[in-house]
């Protein structure tokens, strides 16, 4: 009988301990009081954990021992016994993408290559943001085990779930912005508008005029005189007007050299903010290369698994990767770099974050043709035509800051030829004072005033050479005013022509030599997949493709220099913000 609660109590205490450990594993309960979940290999799981993945490529070191593990991919694949026995980590292969998270730079991170079919982006309505939203909601909630989708648009955009961004295209700092900025925080341009001060203290050198001298004369033993008084200089009063009106005509002169000096900031600014929106989209399309070269060592490995391929078109693969891998760091740095030159120029911090839209897709599909157009003005407008060339010398000769100054230099010519003219009259000096004299030998000692005036004669120098030269020198900026205008007409017609022919390009590649290129890498892909070709061929058309797009790049980066040297040509914005 003694027997009979003792095991009462064992009973009562195992389905205690049952409760306590199926309960919360039931519901989904977390263990502990950390709030941390039950890892599979913590509650006793064969579950091999997944290594920290060391290098962005993810190359096998040695893929001979596990032929068969890749053939059955990694859902079918089962742990290794070195894997459950915590054995050499780098034997454990995995070529799920889904735990690329390190960010490499605060700036600009590069992400996970993706896998999968290679789709067009649907068409972003701009007149109803909620369906983009929608959409993009829509595509989040799809489950992880699907492979992502690569979404070439010309620049070339993949995986829309990691760059949600790119379809709000009128995000981050404008062109116009980043001017604005610059001529108000640039220092730059704080040290240009720092010289008109400078130059406005001609004002007050303009009214400066001879003082009036103290004078003392005294002959203590052989005249025994004493004189006692001041000397005054009469300056008749139209010299001042003269230089006052020679001052005026300076500080706008000068005025006119600071717009110049800021325009050219201006056009330096332009050239920076146009290398960060190349820069982008340089590294967008290196890192869809490294994409597409990581696809093909993935499907390299699996034919060379099966047998299908010799080993070379696996090593082949691998190379390309490591080589793509490269290129697109090196497009992280360039990226970095330009934005750090844009902050500078702006008066930033160089590592402060900034964000440049990215420039609008531009290959189109069939569902494409009702999506609104959004127009960037770093692009060409082909909707509207491009005005004649003498419209174009019509406004640079307006508008240039050097033909504005040679004019301005004609004026402050004949102001001082007018002050030179007006120094010609004479300035006088009057002395005016006590004297005393003792008369010797007997006196007697007299005090008295005295007066005098001295008058100098302009009867050998009337200014004639400064005349001279003022008249030769108005002479000059006349001829001065045509050579200038020749050669701004010279460079408006240079930029024009580069603009034309900038567009033209920009225009044929839009029109079908980016989806051409786009659709025979794409075949190219889909060949070798199926065994139709080999990797050699695949990854040339891969090459051509990403030589093609760098090409329009290159041809926007051209396009840019043109117009900027354009607008630099006319003297005026020919940007106009919407």
């Amino acid at each position: 009988m003694s027997t009979l609660p003792t095991s009462l109590i064992a009973i009562l205490t195992g389905f205690t301990t049952a409760l306590f450990y199926a309960v919360p594993g039931a519901f989904g309960l977390d263990n502990g009081s950390s709030g941390v979940k039950v890892a599979p290999l913590a509650s006793g799981g064969n579950k091999p954990r997944v290594p920290k993945r060391d290098n962005i490529s993810q190359k096998a070191r040695d893929l001979i021992p596990f032929k068969k593990l890749i053939a059955r991919g990694p859902d079918n694949a089962e742990p290794t016994k070195q894997a459950q026995n915590g054995g050499d980590k780098s034997q454990r292969i995995n070529i799920d993408s889904s735990s690329y998270s390190d960010k490499t730079t605060p700036d600009f991170d590069i992400q996970p290559p993706g896998e999968g079919k290679v789709n067009l982006r649907a068409p972003i309505s701009l007149d109803k943001p909620e369906e983009n939203r929608d959409q993009s909601s829509t595509q989040s909630n799809q489950p992880s085990n699907q492979p992502s989708t690569l979404k070439p648009m010309g620049v070339i955009r993949f995986d829309d779930d990691r760059r949600a961004d790119r379809k709000h295209l009128k995000g981050g700092l404008s062109i116009f912005s980043c001017l604005d900025e610059a001529l108000v925080k640039s220092p730059r341009a704080a040290a240009m508008r720092a010289y008109l001060p400078v130059t406005k203290a001609l004002f007050a050198r303009a009214t400066e005029q001879p003082s009036p001298q103290f004078f003392y004369d005294e002959g203590v033993r052989a005249e025994q005189n004493r004189r006692l008084g001041a000397v005054f200089n009469w300056e008749p009063p139209w010299k001042l007007v003269f230089r006052l009106l020679v001052a005026k005509q300076s500080v706008s002169a000068r005025k006119l050299e600071l717009m110049a000096q800021l325009w050219l900031l201006r056009a330096d600014v332009r050239r920076a903010y146009t290398e960060v929106v190349v820069a982008q989209e340089t590294l967008e399309t290196l890192t869809s290369l490294y994409d597409l070269a990581h696809r093909l060592r993935v499907v390299s490995e699996k034919r060379f698994a099966a047998g299908d391929v010799p080993e070379l078109d696996l090593l082949k693969a691998r190379l390309a990767e490591s080589r793509y891998d490269v290129e697109r760091r090196v497009g992280l740095r360039r990226v970095i770099r330009a934005k750090q030159q844009l902050n500078i120029i702006m008066g930033r911090a160089p590592e402060k974050d900034i964000s440049i839209p990215r420039l609008p897709p531009f290959l189109r599909t069939k569902d494409m043709k009702g999506a609104a157009d959004v127009r960037n003005p770093l692009l060409p407008d082909f909707s509207r035509p491009m005005p004649t060339l003498d419209s174009f010398i019509a406004r640079a000769v307006e508008n240039r800051y050097e033909l504005k100054t040679i004019n301005q230099n004609l004026v402050l010519n004949k102001a001082n030829m007018r002050r030179t003219i007006g120094d010609i009259a004479p300035t006088p000096q009057f002395w005016i004072g006590q004297s005393a004299a003792g008369n010797p030998p007997v006196g007697p000692k007299l005090n008295a005033y005295y007066v005098g005036v001295s008058v100098p004669t302009q009867i050998t120098s009337f200014n004639q050479g400064d005349i001279a030269e003022f008249k030769a020198q108005g002479r000059q900026l006349k001829y001065e005013y045509g050579a200038q205008k020749n050669i701004i007409t010279a460079e408006v017609s240079s930029a024009y022509n580069n603009v034309l022919a900038a567009r033209q390009w920009l225009k044929v590649y839009e029109d079908h030599v980016l989806a051409d290129s786009y659709e025979v890498a794409r075949l190219a892909r889909r060949s070798y997949e199926v065994g139709q070709s080999d990797i050699t061929s695949t990854l040339q058309a891969q090459q051509n493709n990403v030589q093609i797009r760098s090409l329009y790049l290159e041809a926007i980066t051209l396009y840019q220099k043109a117009f900027t040297e354009l607008e630099m040509a006319c003297g005026t914005p020919l940007l106009e913000e919407d």
